[in-house]
């Protein structure tokens, strides 16, 4: 993704994504920092218009991050977002 992307608290639907980030059918290793977190987040495949998206990684701590993710013509792209509640986060080295 290149830089540091926040998600300023909220209770919406408000992912900080990264388009065509996965190869269809190749196994890619997402790792991450995650800090300043503040309730449940997470790590997603996020779907082209129509199809659901994949939770990949749940967390609620500031830290260190890897999920292995298989690249899927429907979710193409990467994206951080609340999990459940009202949420925030700063990712990084993605």
């Amino acid at each position: 993704m290149g830089g540091e992307a926040t998600m300023p608290s909220t209770s919406s639907f408000l992912a900080l994504r990264q388009t065509n980030t996965f190869i269809l059918d190749v196994t890619h290793k997402v790792s991450f920092d995650a800090s300043a977190v503040t309730g449940d987040m997470k790590m997603m495949r996020i779907a082209n218009s129509g199809t659901t998206n994949l939770t990949s990684l749940a967390f609620n701590a500031s830290g260190s991050y890897t999920a292995t993710v298989l690249g899927d013509s429907t979710r193409p792209a990467i994206g951080f977002s609340r999990d459940t509640g009202t949420s925030s986060a700063t990712i990084d080295n993605v």
